[in-house]
């Protein structure tokens, strides 16, 4: 898959993140999304695998230690700003910090990923 490919998966992904996060609470009731105290698995693994996939898609375009610190900053940010846009914009009944921390776990689990995929190619050379 060409660099070119992989940059715009990921702004495409991206995209998708935002919206599905800013849209209207009654498409996400539909959809089974709203955030509940506590949150549902599929809510749970909505954000998880949402922003893993995002943040591992942004790791494979990294070409060094400093690009991928950035990208993970960036996409923690991007989760906390979102759940504070949901919270003081769209007027959420409550901030979802589980939401923060499914996000978290998600971007994490890639890095995590990332690294041992580098160390087995590594190994093996």
């Amino acid at each position: 898959m060409t660099r070119n490919v992989l940059r715009w998966l990921a702004t495409i992904w991206i995209i998708a993140l935002i919206a599905g996060s800013l849209m209207p609470s009654q498409t996400k009731a539909t959809l089974g999304l709203v955030g509940t105290r506590p949150p549902n698995l599929e809510h749970r693994v909505v954000h998880f695998v949402g922003f893993g996939i995002g943040e591992l898609l942004l790791l494979f375009l990294a070409t060094n230690r400093r690009q991928e610190a950035s990208r993970v900053i960036g996409v923690v940010s991007l989760g906390l700003g979102l759940e504070l846009t949901q919270y003081f914009v769209l007027s959420a009944r409550y901030f979802e910090w589980w939401d923060v921390r499914d996000d978290v776990i998600g971007i994490v689990t890639a890095l995590l990923l990332v690294d041992i995929t580098r160390a087995c190619k590594w190994i093996s050379t």
